[in-house]
């Protein structure tokens, strides 16, 4: 199993010049273990396929609780591309760690 740096950014709406302007902006670094895609999770949730998705597993915190409980907010950057979080759930092998489903924006 692989582990790399990622990094989370929230989502944050400004209004400069009277235009309501979108930004992200750090919000949580951390490392994360890499497994690899089960058959289910290439597949979202309207049966497409995820093409270049990622599954990270972090350790349950503070921060990450506060992502998760608003997944629309946030999108995690690894190897400087940003990916959208489409789904959570506990790891399946590890208590305290949260597995996380991600999929590249573009």
């Amino acid at each position: 199993m692989d582990s790399a740096r990622v990094t989370f950014e929230r989502k944050k709406n400004e209004i400069v010049e009277g235009r309501k302007v979108e930004t992200w902006v750090l919000f949580y670094g951390t490392w994360a273990d890499l497994p690899a895609l089960s058959v289910k999770e290439q597949t979202d949730v309207h049966n497409r396929a995820l093409t270049n998705a990622i599954t990270l597993e972090v350790r349950a915190c503070r921060q990450v609780q506060e992502i998760l409980d608003d997944l629309k907010k946030h999108r995690v950057i690894y190897k400087g591309k940003p990916y959208t979080l489409n789904s959570s759930d506990p790891s399946r092998r590890r208590a305290g760690w949260v597995r996380i489903l991600a999929s590249r924006t573009d």
